[in-house]
């Protein structure tokens, strides 16, 4: 099934949905394979113009696995942070303002203060990660 994966500011979780239709479940930890990252430019504009906020900005993964627990958060410490403000950018950046689209693996995970927090990495990266 293919789905989209987005922070529900008003239940604070990860909101999942199938793709263009309804929420099927709410998590807080989503492991992502081969995510890709989606910003609808109508619906960005629509923010930027009434200054209230709606869902067009989300993450489609070609797989996921949802997740109640809390893993350790220090294990995804090499991975690379992805952000998206649509008072800032076009698009998803990473920790360097770089546009980013997609990656191999990642998480979307609230961090101990409960904020949205994307994470992604090479194949290679989370391999070497897992070994260490």
């Amino acid at each position: 099934m293919k789905v989209e994966i987005y922070f529900n500011l008003h239940k604070r979780l990860f909101s999942v949905r199938e793709r263009h239709g309804k929420v099927i479940a709410h998590k807080r930890w989503v492991g992502l394979v081969r995510p890709t990252f989606v910003v609808q430019q109508g619906g960005r504009e629509r923010v930027l113009r009434d200054k209230s906020k709606n869902v067009h900005a989300f993450v489609r993964p070609e797989g996921y696995q949802g997740m109640d627990e809390v893993i350790p958060f220090d294990i995804l410490d090499g991975y690379t942070t992805v952000r998206y403000n649509p008072y800032k950018y076009t698009s998803f950046v990473d920790e360097n303002e770089d546009p980013i689209f997609e990656a191999d693996v990642g998480f979307m995970y609230l961090d101990k203060q409960n904020k949205p927090v994307i994470k992604v990495a090479s194949l290679d990266q989370a391999e070497q990660l897992l070994e260490t």
